[in-house]
């Protein structure tokens, strides 16, 4: 997976210095050691080291909508794209490369923040640890040949993931072999409807505006629709609860739901 950083400043003018954000995607290298990218803009700085999997040659990020107004790092995968893609450009979009995640800068100008509703891609629950969860593929050599695998090989006319299912094509089944992609989720639109006390504490009118990330009467909206069954706002609401429980664990150095189960 790519590594990605980024500073945002309070005073929207402060200019974000560009070595510290080289920096910072040096120390994640390992992440992404085919190219690294930055977006910077008075106040806010972004930059990726990428591992390149789809797109080797276009797909080099920061990427942007048609007038640059819009920019997003990625690091993930977007199962679906293809399929958005097609809508976006039957409504008008202009794309720049085959990136799956340039379709997040032309959904965000027909959607807004709730163009994540419209997104299929990796859960990134593990991440918060620097956790991969995808075994067997956790061996570094393993990880070293595959960079090394020339891109001409990597990608054989648009067929996502060639040279695994190459590898894999005398072990399992062609049914297997040949299945188009799925996108690996964990079941929290579930999870949500019946929260364990210290996120509900999390998501609580009180602690979202205490924190002041979001709007708390919003917030609070979409949990009581959530959780009566009426709207599935699964996806933000899980968004909202890492936010709110990173500032907990990293920025306020306090363990919420201590003496309480820890997972959902």
């Amino acid at each position: 997976m790519c590594g990605i950083g980024g500073v945002v400043y309070n005073h929207p003018e402060q200019p974000v210095e560009r070595d510290l954000l080289a920096r910072m995607m040096d120390s994640n290298r390992h992440r992404g050691p085919d190219s690294v990218g930055f977006h910077i803009a008075p106040g806010i700085g972004l930059g990726i080291q990428r591992l390149s999997i789809i797109d080797l040659q276009t797909g080099d990020q920061s990427l942007f909508n048609e007038d640059r107004t819009v920019a997003v790092v990625c690091n993930g995968e977007i199962y679906n794209f293809q399929e958005l893609r097609q809508e976006l450009v039957a409504k008008g979009h202009c794309f720049r490369t085959q990136s799956d995640c340039e379709v997040i800068v032309h959904l965000y100008e027909e959607f807004g923040t709730e163009c994540v509703h419209r997104l299929r891609y990796l859960d990134t629950m593990s991440m918060a640890y620097s956790l991969e969860v995808r075994v067997p593929f956790l061996d570094h050599e393993f990880v070293e040949l595959c960079t090394q695998i020339p891109p001409q090989v990597k990608m054989h006319r648009l067929e996502e993931k060639h040279v695994l299912r190459r590898a894999m094509v005398e072990v399992l089944p062609p049914e297997i072999v040949h299945r188009k992609k799925r996108g690996l989720t964990a079941p929290f639109h579930s999870w949500l409807r019946r929260l364990p006390e210290f996120a509900s504490e999390l998501l609580s009118e009180r602690k979202v505006r205490d924190k002041g990330y979001f709007d708390s009467q919003r917030v609070c909206h979409m949990l009581q629709q959530h959780q009566a069954g009426h709207a599935d706002y699964g996806w933000v609401l899980m968004a909202v609860l890492k936010v709110q429980l990173w500032d907990d664990v990293f920025l306020r150095n306090s363990q919420p739901g201590r003496h309480e189960e820890k997972t959902l």
